[in-house]
């Protein structure tokens, strides 16, 4: 039994090696640039190594890799909800951790999947989506109970709309600069309108302590 779970160990561990060397040889060269070979000779594996891990072909090493960037960001964010003191803090800390991960979205490698694996790329938005609009009811909950956020908020209007004005950003933004100024705003001028004067003080007082939301 021991066995078995070491094999399973490393066999877990040496797909994570192969999902970690296609996404740094994907940002490097680009989605179309990139073949099993290349993971094999970047690990300096055989090729059977790579294929038998992902039998399904580059597709399948590809739809890891965004699932895996799409995990780390869930997971940042779910790690950074303990850590903050009010849901105010944990509004402005997921202003940050988005405005980091953001350009990601627009950067050649996201383009070249949503061409070249469409359906992949849909049902990664769709989850990314759900996470996210959740992810905002609970602040608005929290936000509600803790009294930084105006009592009787319609959590879930209020989410949906937040999340649409979000991705109209995303979408009209002209460059990595425009984007990143306009989300950054969109925040702010959100927490504002939510706010009691509670929370809107918590807010100022944020940013205007380490660490400088």
């Amino acid at each position: 039994m021991e066995i078995a779970k070491f094999s399973t160990f490393q066999a877990e561990l040496e797909h994570t090696r192969m999902i970690a060397a296609a996404q740094a040889l994907v940002l490097e060269r680009g989605v179309r640039a990139v073949d099993m070979t290349d993971i094999a000779i970047a690990l300096r594996v055989p090729l059977a190594a790579v294929e038998r891990q992902f039998p399904a072909g580059k597709a399948a090493v590809m739809a890891a890799c965004l699932e895996a960037h799409q995990r780390e960001i869930h997971t940042r964010l779910v790690a950074q909800r303990q850590e903050c003191t009010s849901a105010v803090e944990e509004m402005l800390a997921m202003r940050r951790l988005l405005l980091q991960v953001i350009s990601d979205t627009r950067s050649l490698f996201m383009q070249e999947m949503a061409v070249c694996y469409p359906t992949t790329n849909r049902r990664l938005l769709y989850e990314r989506v759900t996470f996210t609009l959740a992810y905002m009811q609970e602040n608005l909950r929290r936000g509600v109970r803790e009294g930084y956020y105006h009592a009787g908020l319609a959590v879930d209007e209020q989410a949906c709309k937040w999340l649409r004005r979000a991705e109209e950003v995303v979408r009209e933004a002209q460059s990595a600069g425009e984007l990143n100024e306009t989300y950054y705003h969109l925040f702010e001028q959100y927490l504002v309108t939510i706010s009691t004067p509670l929370g809107v003080y918590v807010l100022r007082r944020l940013q205007e302590t380490p660490p400088y939301y």
